[in-house]
């Protein structure tokens, strides 16, 4: 199952966003609704204030003139209109007697303090009362409100507040939706401009205008479109190469075929058909070393390692190239220094020094002779191969590893691919090789191979 990227980010920033809000939200109601009570509280101190002036100034100027122990409500209507009746108060003289009260206020004292507020209850009702009294006179004032009330316009308050930032949830939800949209426009750019590539287009992908988080990705691109020209490059030119080469030995083949069926004189058949099968013998050993060559020269080696002594592998060789040497009267020496112990592929190793050996024969003259020694150099193993040919010059030592390159040497047969297949080996196993001057005229080539604990740190000189 694909995870769509634009979801995962919304996801995030929604699922974040929200834990803010509600945060926020039941924070702001919190304080709504205690800044609310506050504001009553005050109201109940400016209401209990109001009555009080009013009720000193009727008690000087009527009360005592008319010697009545009440007060008139209807003077209080403004206070009570004002307040749109939701406060209560009572007015109580100093000898206990209720002067005043509006009708929403009980007829029992309403609980309170010496002054200040408290929260108690009347009868079934709970009351927020706040209590003023006159030193002088001692007329005390009570103001209250029922805690329902309270409640309910707190509660309205804080949440017309709350409702104004529901407003902004779907408002903030777009805008998020259409951000992450535009910030994925250059991922869905990328994949067109991948999309719409012909098969062998390699051209590198364009950075212009690409945020900086994908161009890694945009780099790694690239890397591989790099890799994949330079592959399919090296597979044309090695088809092209191949097919070169094998055109010539099979056209030879069907002109000994030909003469080999046509021949009357049983000589001339005979020579056709040794040339035919000599050139069977150097057709299948090119086929061979095609094959080895694409199978060495892929992309992912798989390479199967295991301890290898190097010294041992050179005996096994050297004995079945013996024959050969034999055959063209060439003095085949061995010379072990040192028996190192590689971690690499036994097939390639093997491989390496016998197309090293088998060159050295095939160029060397009749009569000559052919050294390998191995040894360790400076933490690698060394394998170094010295023929008395007639070498080849300087200029012309780079070319060697190109495939199907015989620098002239043509007398001694083969492919022109032994090298080439020898270094790609060689390099498998980080190590390298080098071509010099033999002592006696002819060829050096020297393999350095990586010991398991130096790893591929830098290489000792040939001269070492």
């Amino acid at each position: 199952m694909h995870v769509s990227l634009r979801r995962r980010f919304l996801t995030v920033m929604l699922s974040v966003f929200s834990m803010a809000w509600i945060a926020a939200t039941a924070g702001i109601y919190l304080d709504s609704f205690h800044e609310t009570a506050e504001l009553l509280d005050a109201e109940l101190r400016r209401t209990a204030s109001v009555v009080m002036g009013m009720s000193l100034h009727e008690l000087e100027e009527e009360l005592l003139s008319r010697g009545t122990r009440t007060l008139d409500i209807a003077g209080y209507e403004n206070v009570v209109t004002s307040a749109e009746a939701k406060i209560a108060f009572q007015v109580w003289l100093a000898n206990g007697q209720l002067a005043v009260r509006t009708d929403n206020a009980p007829l029992t004292p309403l609980p309170s303090t010496t002054g200040g507020f408290v929260d108690s209850a009347v009868g079934n009702e709970y009351w927020r009362v706040y209590a003023l009294v006159d030193a002088r006179t001692g007329i005390t004032v009570r103001v209250g409100e029922h805690e329902s009330v309270r409640h309910k316009m707190s509660s309205d308050v804080a949440f017309r507040t709350v409702l104004s930032l529901m407003v902004i949830v779907p408002i903030i939800g777009l805008m998020t939706w259409i951000g992450v949209g535009r910030a994925m426009e250059p991922l869905g750019r990328l994949t067109d401009q991948v999309a719409r590539r012909q098969p062998h287009d390699f051209s590198a992908v364009g950075l212009k205008g690409s945020p900086r988080e994908i161009e890694p990705l945009i780099n790694a691109l690239n890397r591989l479109f790099t890799c994949l020209k330079l592959a399919f490059e090296n597979t044309r030119r090695f088809t092209a190469d191949a097919a070169h080469e094998l055109r010539t030995p099979l056209s030879a083949m069907a002109v000994q075929t030909d003469v080999a069926i046509l021949a009357t004189d049983e000589e001339v058949r005979a020579t056709a058909l040794n040339y035919l099968k000599k050139s069977i013998r150097d057709m299948t050993q090119l086929v061979h070393q095609l094959l080895t060559l694409a199978r060495w020269d892929g992309n992912v080696i798989d390479l199967h390692r295991c301890l290898l002594n190097l010294a041992e592998t050179v005996h096994a060789v050297v004995s079945k190239l013996e024959d050969q040497a034999r055959a063209r009267d060439i003095r085949l020496t061995v010379t072990v220094s040192a028996e190192p112990l590689l971690l690499a592929d036994e097939t390639a190793i093997h491989l390496v020094v016998r197309n090293l050996l088998d060159n050295a024969i095939r160029y060397t003259p009749v009569g000559g002779q052919v050294s390998v020694e191995v040894n360790v150099v400076a933490g690698y193993a060394t394998l170094h191969v010295a023929d008395t040919g007639p070498g080849i010059a300087p200029e012309q030592r780079e070319r060697l590893f190109q495939r199907f390159y015989r620098a002239g040497r043509s007398d001694g047969g083969g492919s022109g691919l032994g090298l080439s297949i020898t270094q790609r080996c060689i390099e498998l196993h980080q190590g390298t090789i080098e071509i010099d001057s033999a002592d006696g005229g002819g060829l050096a080539v020297t393999v350095y191979l990586p010991l398991p604990k130096t790893g591929i740190g830098g290489r000792p000189s040939a001269k070492s």
